[in-house]
């Protein structure tokens, strides 16, 4: 009997890694899009669901990671704000 490889291990190689949460049948259709039509430079600038191509860290993730959540309260509308109140409150 053959070792069981996971999905994300056949369609990625191995120096490629998926933002942490990509599970989502679409995203990873769109991952192997991105995959499969940007060059690796292309990947760090502009890929969405990638994390690290070649060991290096997307311009995405970097964004993301570093972030914090007082900074994108502080940039979010007030509809955003009141949206996501609602939703804590409502809980």
């Amino acid at each position: 009997m053959q070792k069981h490889k996971p999905l994300i291990e056949k369609l990625f190689a191995k120096n490629y890694q998926l933002i942490d949460g990509t599970d989502e049948v679409f995203e990873l259709d769109l991952a192997l899009w991105e995959y499969e039509v940007l060059s690796k430079e292309e990947l760090i600038n502009r890929s969405a669901y990638l994390k690290l191509v070649d060991g290096v860290e997307t311009t995405h993730f970097k964004t993301c990671n570093l972030q914090n959540l007082e900074e994108v309260h502080k940039n979010s509308s007030f509809r955003t704000k009141v949206f996501w109140l609602f939703l804590i409150l409502s809980g």
